[in-house]
This record gives structure tokens, sequence and C-alpha cells, in this order.
């Protein structure tokens, strides 16, 4: 898989339609049989590939920030981690989606999808974290 922005949301995010800080930010983890496509534009055009083991619901942000970094020449997106706790064996996770809530998966606009090493589930607790600062805005997940 190859990570990326969605088309809808790199125009969502120029025009205005999507706010980072103020609109509901969510996260989103699809097995590893998704397969990227900028063109997606909603949750309900990748919800098939959403992972379903128990344990597992969509995080949503918090305490998001947007950086000006002129030291490394970037803006970057920042939030907490975010724990997904026990998941129950029996999925691969290939991905992190990121997108804006709005009411339902057909209205939901998709932002950036994050490629991840497959990790399959086991019982355990994921922990997605923002990786260092001069890399910007790229999530890392461990078990």
């Amino acid at each position: 898989m190859a990570s990326g922005a969605f088309n809808k949301g790199k125009f969502l995010l120029a025009s205005g339609g999507v706010s980072l800080l103020t609109h509901t930010i969510r996260v989103m983890l699809v097995d590893s049989s998704y397969t990227f496509d900028p063109d997606d534009q909603f949750v309900d055009d990748i919800a098939a590939d959403e992972i379903g083991v128990s344990g597992y619901s969509r995080q949503t942000l918090a305490n998001k920030d947007i950086v000006q970094d002129d030291l490394n020449d970037l803006a970057r997106f920042e939030a907490d981690d975010i724990s997904f706790g026990a998941l129950a064996a029996g999925e691969t996770i290939g991905g992190a989606a990121i997108f804006r809530q709005v009411n339902d998966d057909t209205d939901s606009p998709l932002i950036a999808f994050y490629d991840l090493t497959d990790l399959p589930t086991d019982g355990g607790s994921v922990l997605l974290t923002w990786a260092n600062a001069s890399q910007g805005s790229v999530l890392k997940f461990t078990s």
C-alpha cells in the first residue's frame, strides 16, 4: 500500500470545507486488502475494508494542533496518540484512514491514508503515534 491524501480531502482542506482544528476528525483502521485510491471520497467508499474484530471502534482525534516548523521547513498537524484497546485476533491491519465525521459514512469525507506495516490483531492493544516532528504528520503503530 501507499500513503497519501484523498483528492476530496485535499479539495476540502484547500477550500475551507474541512477544518482540522474545529471539525470532528476521526481515524478508522482498514485491513491489508485495501489498496489506497486517491479518488475514494467518503468513508462508505472504504467501509467494506474496515477491520471488524471485537474490541475495535473508530477513534476521535483529541488535542489537535497545527504547527509551523521553520527549522524543518514544514507545517504539521498534530494530535494525541490513539489507543485501540484489545483487538481480538482474526484480522491484519494494513492502514489508517483519517476523515471528517459529518452525519454518517455517506457524507463523511476522507482526508488522508497512512500505510502501516501489516499487523495481525492478536488480542493486544494497538497504539497509533504521531512520528517525530521532522517527518511531519506521519502515523506509526505498535502493539
